[in-house]
C-alpha cells in the first residue's frame, strides 16, 4: 500500500517562503526595466526615482567591469529606454563607441578636435556667472588646468591674480553680453589692466613675474595642444536642445590632456543644463574615466560637481574598468568619489581586483567570491541597503545597437 499526500495548492507568495533569502518577494523597486532580478522576478532601475524612494541619498553611480563585460551595453540599454521619460543625457566619449545612439535617438554628436570644425567655451554664457554655483565651478576648472599644466598647486598670488581676472571678465562681459573665453583670460595676463594692478596692489612688474609661468603654459595649451577647441565662443552648428548630447574625443584619446578635455567638457555640460529654459533630470556619462583621475586639481573639480548633483538634478556616472584605476597618489580623493556614489554596478572583475573591492566597496563574502565568476551580460548592483544579481535583457533592437563586436565577427574574406 503506497502513501499518497493530497495535494496542497499555495501561492506563489507563500511559496517564496520555501527558499528564504533566494526570492525576492518585494515590490519591485521603482525605475526602467533593466532585466531580470536573478533572485526572482524583474529589476527596474532609476537613479531618481530610487532618490525619491530614500533608498539612496545621492544620484550618482559608479560602473566597473573588465572590457568585453557588457557595461556600454547597459548604459546605451539604459539610454534607449529613457526615451520616453524625456531625461537629458549627456555623453563623454573618449573612444567613440555611442555613436551608434544617434539615429535610434535622434541624438546630437560633436566631434572635438584640434582644429576642428566644432568648439565649446568652458566657461559659459555670461548671463551664467550671474550664478555663484557657476562662477565657483569656472574658478575650479581653470585652477585644475593651470594646476595640471604646471604639474603643482599654484601658489596663493597666482590664485589671486586669476580669480581678480575672472571677476573682471564677469564684470565687462555681463554688460556686453558677450562670452567671456579662456582667450580673454590669457589676453589680460599678458596685457594687466590698471584695474588689476590696483586691486591686487602690484606693480606691472611684480605682476609680470608672478603670472609668467601662468601666461605661457597656458597659452600653449589654448594656441598648441588644443588650439581650436576652447579658444573662442561656442560655434552652435548642432542642435544642443536634443534630449541626448554625445561629446565624441575619440580625436584625442591618446592625448596626455584627455582628463582636462573631459573637464572642460563637462562644465560646459553644466552650463547648458543651466542656461535651458526646460528643466530637465540630466545623466552624465563619463566613459573612460579613468583619465579624469589622473590630476589631484581634476579629481578635487570632479568630485566638487559630483558633491553638487541632488541640488542640480543630475546623475553621474562614472565608468572604468578596474578600482585599482582609482588607486594612485591621489588615493583618499578618488575613493571620496566612491563615497558619493551609493550605485555600485559591478562586472566580472580578475580575482586580483576582489581585495581592494572588499575594502572600499565593502562586498560581503558571498558577493566576492560570486564577480569573477559573473558571465557576459550579468551584473552586480550595490545599493546601500541590498544587492541585485541582474541579468540585462536586450531587444533585438538594442543587440544591434549595443553590438560591439560585429567587425569581429566578419569574414576576413
Amino acid at each position: 500500500m503506497s502513501l499518497r499526500l493530497t495535494p496542497h495548492i499555495i501561492t506563489t507568495k507563500t511559496a517564496a517562503c520555501l527558499n528564504p533569502f533566494m526570492v525576492n518577494t518585494k515590490d519591485p523597486q521603482p525605475g526602467l526595466l533593466l532585466g531580470q532580478n536573478l533572485h526572482g522576478g524583474l529589476y527596474k532601475f532609476d537613479p531618481f526615482k530610487l532618490y525619491l524612494a530614500n533608498q539612496i541619498t545621492s544620484p550618482n553611480a559608479v560602473i566597473i567591469g573588465q572590457i568585453g563585460r557588457g557595461k556600454s551595453a547597459i548604459i546605451k540599454t539604459l539610454i534607449l529606454r529613457m526615451k520616453p521619460n524625456s531625461y537629458q543625457v549627456l555623453i563623454v566619449d573618449p573612444k567613440g563607441e555611442y555613436s551608434s545612439l544617434q539615429a535610434a535617438m535622434d541624438a546630437t554628436v560633436i566631434a572635438l578636435k584640434p582644429n576642428g570644425r566644432h568648439q565649446i567655451n568652458p566657461l559659459g554664457q555670461a548671463s551664467l556667472w550671474q550664478d555663484v554655483s557657476h562662477r565657483n565651478t569656472v574658478y575650479d576648472l581653470v585652477h585644475a588646468i593651470l594646476q595640471t599644466c604646471l604639474k603643482r598647486e599654484l601658489t596663493p598670488i597666482e590664485r589671486s591674480i586669476v580669480q581678480t581676472i575672472l571677476r573682471l571678465l564677469d564684470d565687462y562681459h555681463n554688460l556686453s553680453t558677450k562670452e567671456p573665453t579662456l582667450k580673454d583670460l590669457i589676453n589680460f595676463l599678458f596685457s594687466p589692466s590698471d584695474e588689476v594692478l590696483s586691486l591686487l596692489k602690484l606693480s606691472a612688474h611684480q605682476f609680470k613675474e608672478c603670472s609668467r609661468e601662468l601666461c605661457y603654459e597656458l597659452r600653449r595649451l589654448i594656441d598648441g595642444d588644443l588650439k581650436g577647441m576652447f579658444d573662442a565662443t561656442t560655434v552652435n552648428k548642432v542642435d544642443l536642445m536634443k534630449n541626448v548630447i554625445i561629446i565624441d574625443l575619440s580625436n584625442i584619446y591618446s592625448s596626455e590632456y584627455l582628463g582636462l578635455v573631459m573637464a572642460c567638457v563637462s562644465t560646459w555640460m553644466q552650463s547648458i543644463l543651466s542656461s535651458s529654459l526646460i528643466y530637465k533630470k540630466t545623466f552624465i556619462f563619463y566613459d573612460e574615466a579613468w583619465a579624469l583621475l589622473t590630476s589631484p586639481s581634476i579629481v578635487s573639480f570632479l568630485k566638487t560637481s559630483f558633491k553638487l548633483a541632488r541640488a542640480k538634478g543630475i546623475s553621474n556616472f562614472a565608468v572604468i574598468h578596474r578600482i585599482s584605476d582609482l588607486l594612485n597618489e591621489n588615493n583618499q580623493i578618488t575613493l571620496g568619489l566612491l563615497k558619493d556614489s551609493e550605485i555600485k554596478i559591478l562586472l566580472r572583475q580578475d580575482p586580483g581586483e576582489i581585495e581592494p573591492l572588499i575594502k572600499y566597496l565593502g562586498l560581503n563574502e558571498a558577493e566576492a567570491q560570486i564577480l569573477p565568476m559573473l558571465p557576459k551580460g550579468v551584473a552586480l548592483i550595490k545599493l546601500p541597503n541590498h544587492t541585485d544579481l541582474v541579468g540585462i535583457k536586450l531587444t533585438e533592437l538594442e543587440q544591434q545597437i549595443c553590438d560591439s563586436d560585429k567587425y569581429m565577427r566578419l569574414s576576413e574574406n
